[in-house]
This record gives structure tokens, sequence and C-alpha cells, in this order.
């Protein structure tokens, strides 16, 4: 429809309507008369009528989608049960991670990473004093266990490198008071020319990948089955923008990159035959390529048949993970332009749990697509969030340097 025809109908809406003022301003500046004979009567409110209905078909359409989700049973993580106010002395926490035995794992601004053992069960006792590490030349943006080997622990900076360590020294004192200077690095990444914001492995542990400012993604694979730690670049990959998130799929060795302007998720299929590239998925519901937000957090529910995306525009987008078919999107965090949003799902796959900038973290029901909850008690920016399956936790840590971890409380729903 052109210009000419839409200036039509509204100005038949606003006649019809008795708003003759702003109908004769609209005819000025559009340099235009009112021809009532080119549009019938009421076609404006017929059109926006259909596509009211249309956006109704669309919901429960959606709805139906997702109907393989369970409906929320109600236990979700919602209840404060620790929080760690001085362990970081107040430097900004960007990553935290709470493995199997008990180890806090935080990687922090100013080039910092804090490691310390809590006491069992969580929210038992107080937490010991945790050892501080200096590694890097860079703040510390993220901080990964393999999930094989659970003495490597890979780190990324804004010094544009990776660190895979071997923590066993630390971690096999029981009391939680190993020297950090018995912390061996087992290989440095300098792959990138930038921050690297992003260093994940994959669920099987051969693989892993890291994404860069620099506008690459690296993939590397484990030298050997029994393999010791070392990582061989395979494949380094340009995109248009700064990488900002990356995620495995949990059963298969496939790896989903999210790129700053761009409204396409890039696929790859890594397999001992080599590394090859699988059909983009569109983040547009329409299929069009506009781009009007950035994809800043990914993840996949426990089954990985979804795919969650956390943008910068208040809006968590679901994809059916196989087709890139958009399932439902999730409002009620508040996360812009400016922000850095992370989220992860509940390990029953019926809740999803999402940071916003107003320092607190949104609880949603999956099926329902609807906010079930928000934890407050944060009194600086939520930065990160992980949930610990091992111990049933949510740990939320915040720019001020607080480590907050929230247990289940059943909930009426």
């Amino acid at each position: 429809m052109d210009g000419g025809k839409k200036a039509q109908l509204i100005l038949q809406w606003l006649h019809e309507h008795g708003y003759k003022q702003t109908a004769s301003s609209l005819e000025a500046e559009c340099a235009l008369s009112y021809d009532s004979t080119s549009v019938k009567t009421g076609a404006l409110d017929e059109i926006l009528d259909l596509h009211a209905e249309a956006e109704t078909s669309q919901i429960r359409a959606e709805e139906k989608v997702i109907d393989f989700v369970q409906d929320g049973d109600g236990i979700y993580a919602n209840q404060e049960c620790l929080s760690l106010d001085t362990w970081t002395e107040g430097i900004g926490v960007l990553c935290c991670r709470l493995t199997k035995d008990g180890w806090l794992l935080l990687s922090c601004a100013r080039k910092l990473q804090f490691f310390g053992k809590l006491k069992l069960p969580i929210g038992s006792s107080a937490a010991c004093i945790p050892s501080k590490m200096l590694k890097h030349g860079g703040g510390v943006l993220g901080v990964a266990q393999h999930p094989k080997q659970s003495h490597l622990v890979l780190s990324n900076s804004m010094d544009k490198t990776c660190r895979l360590m071997d923590m066993t020294a630390l971690f096999d004192d029981e009391n939680g008071s190993g020297e950090v200077a018995d912390v061996k690095d087992v290989q440095v990444f300098t792959d990138h020319s930038k921050y690297v914001v992003r260093a994940v492995f994959s669920a099987c542990g051969q693989w892993l990948a890291t994404a860069s400012y620099d506008h690459t993604v690296c993939i590397y694979r484990a030298t050997s089955e029994d393999s010791k730690g070392y990582f061989e670049l395979k494949k380094q990959t340009s995109f248009r923008g700064s990488a900002e998130a990356l995620c495995w799929h949990p059963t298969q060795a496939q790896l989903v990159v999210a790129v700053r302007n761009d409204n396409m998720l890039h696929v790859f299929d890594c397999s001992a035959n080599g590394i090859s590239k699988a059909p983009e998925l569109n983040l547009n519901a329409m299929g069009d390529n506009h781009v009007s937000f950035t994809p800043l957090d990914m993840t996949f529910d426990p089954s990985g048949r979804i795919l969650s995306v956390a943008t910068d525009k208040d809006r968590v987008i679901l994809l059916l993970a196989s087709t890139g078919k958009q399932l439902a999107n999730l409002y009620g965090c508040s996360n812009d332009e400016y922000s850095q949003p992370r989220h992860c799902w509940h390990p029953s796959g019926q809740y999803i749990y999402c940071t916003s900038q107003d320092k607190c973290v949104v609880v949603w029901e999956v099926s329902r697509q609807r906010e079930v909850a928000r934890l407050v008690g944060h009194t600086g920016v939520v930065r990160d969030l992980s949930y610990s399956v091992d111990h049933n936790v949510l740990i939320s840590a915040s720019m001020n340097g607080v480590i907050k971890m929230w247990e289940h409380k059943a909930v009426q729903e």
C-alpha cells in the first residue's frame, strides 16, 4: 500500500471521528486533500480489527506450540538461603559457578578471581574465607568448569586471552585453604585480538568455543579422548558484528552463536569429521531481516528442544531449537541496550530465571508464559545467574560484589 493510500485511510478515520483540526494539519503536511470517495466508510477500523484478530490467533497458536512443556509445579528457587556480602571486598562479580563439591568459582572485575568452598548443605553455616587469584591482565568475564574433568577450570578475560587451569592443588584441600600459587596454567589461548566475552565447553567436554569483540568465534577440539586439557584450534569464523553469546546443545556437539547487529543465529555442527555450518535461525517471527534488537544471552532448556534468547529489549524469546520457530516472548524484565542480561532454566524445564536492571531476578512459568515471582534483595545490578543442579540452588551475583543463593519453597499456583 502506497503512502497516499495510507494517508487517506488516516484522514478518513480522523474525519469520521470528528478530529477536523488534526485532519487539516495532516493534509497540510502531506500536501494532499482528503478524498472521501477513495476509501470506504470505516476502512481503517476494519483493518485494525483484522490485525487484532490475527494477533489473537497468533497468541493462541503459540500457546498450543508449547503444550509439550509441563505446567509449573510451583517448585522453583524463590527464597534466599545464603548471602555472601564481603567475599569479593565489594568488587563486581561478572560470573559465578558452583561445583558439585561445593566450590564457588567467581570471575570479577579488576583482573581478579575468587575461589572458596562452601559448607554443605548450602546455607547450613557460614562459608570459608575465599582465595584470591590474579592470573589475567584485565577483568575476568567468565569462568567454567570442565564437564568431565572437574579439576580443569576455564576463564576468559578482557585481556584478550582464555586460561585453562589445573585446580587440583586447591580443590583437593577439604578445608578450602589450598594455595592459589599452586594453580597451574594448562593452556593459554591467544587467538583473539579483543575482549574474550564468552568461553564455553560442550557437554561432552571434547569441544570448546570462545567469542570475542574482534568479531570472531574460535572452536577448539580436545587433542584426544583422554586429553589432559589440551585443545587444538579447528575453526575461527568471522562475523559482521561482535559475537555476544554462545551455547552448546545439551546432548549434541552443536554450537549456536549470537552476533550483535544480526537477526540470525549461526549454528555449527561439530564432529570428528570436521565442523559444518547448519541452517541459520531467524530471530524475527515474520522471517524478515530487520534488526531491531540484540541477542545477548542464550541457553537451551534441559531437553534441548527449546532455545531461549535474552535480548536488550526487555524480553526473552523462546525458539523451537530444531526449526527456529518462535514459540513465545517473555516480558517483565528491564534490560536495555546498555544491559548484559543473563538467564537460566530450572532443571524441570518449567521455569526460567532472568536478571533485570532493576536489581531483581524475574521468574517465569514457561507453559503459561507468565511471570510468577521476582527475587529481590540485591542492592546492586545483578550481573550473572547460574543454577546448580547438584545443590538445587540458584546463584545470583551483583556488580557490588554480593552473591546470593536461592532455594526452593513450594508455592500454591
